[in-house]
């Protein structure tokens, strides 16, 4: 006998006009309205600002724009932190790459939420200082600076207790990182679950998957965060139409 609860109230955002046009583009409902809005208030340029995270459809578009970023650093040792796998950890979903490459001046993105370092998943930081067991970096937001240790991420597996009548989680894998990642660009599936301050939307070829533009702007805590390369045309707006139905 499950109980079923509907959220049905945006925390990420607080401007109505942006959940409107954010809840139109989930649906497939004025479409090409909302897209107006967007295309007028979201700066038209090549390149980010800086702090923004570029989020792109495709891994090979992110990949060579962290890449080429992190060689346009120079003079500086590059540190490289190897995640460990124990258990069944589904290595296909890694939250942080199994092998980190770092720099000073790197800009990067936290990928679990620590109320103690006062970040969540997304806050996106420089790299100041880097040290074989921690990396030291500095919240774009806040200017604090972090002392970012190892941590770990817990994979279950479910079982239901015939004794108890209720449902067990049991750990069955863990995998142990520095939770960050380059975050000079991002894949728009990996971005989900983070939040955002500046967002620049590089769609390239063109968004090819349900829901793939609406994840992409609700990363975005207002709509003057977003920057875009191009003007963001209907055909980008692919909507699953089971969530309608």
């Amino acid at each position: 006998n499950f109980e079923f609860i509907e959220l049905n109230k945006v925390r990420r955002q607080n401007d109505e006009v942006f959940i409107d046009i954010l809840s139109n583009i989930r649906v497939g409902k004025n479409v090409a309205e909302s897209l107006a809005v967007i295309n007028e208030r979201c700066n038209i340029q090549a390149e980010p600002e800086d702090g923004a995270v570029v989020l792109s459809p495709r891994n090979s578009e992110v990949d060579t724009r962290n890449n080429t970023e992190l060689r346009r650093i120079r003079g500086v040792e590059e540190f490289s932190y190897t995640g460990i796998i124990s258990g069944k950890f589904k290595s296909d979903r890694l939250p942080s790459p199994i092998f980190l490459d770092l720099k000073v001046g790197a800009q990067v993105q936290f990928t679990q939420n620590n109320p103690e370092w006062n970040v969540v998943n997304g806050t996106i930081a420089k790299v100041v200082d880097l040290h074989n067991d921690y990396v030291v970096v500095k919240l774009l937001d806040t200017g604090e600076k972090v002392t970012v240790k190892r941590v770990f991420w817990e994979e279950y597996d479910y079982k239901y207790n015939d004794y108890k009548k209720s449902v067990e989680s049991i750990v069955s894998g863990t995998y142990e990182q520095i939770p960050l990642k380059l975050a000079w660009a991002s894949t728009i599936h990996k971005s989900q679950g983070n939040t955002l301050d500046k967002v620049h939307l590089d769609l390239g070829a063109g968004c090819f998957a349900t829901g793939q533009l609406y994840v992409a702007l609700s990363r975005c805590r207002t709509l003057n965060g977003i920057t875009i390369t191009r003007k963001i045309e209907v055909e980008d707006v692919q909507v699953d139409h089971s969530i309608v139905s």
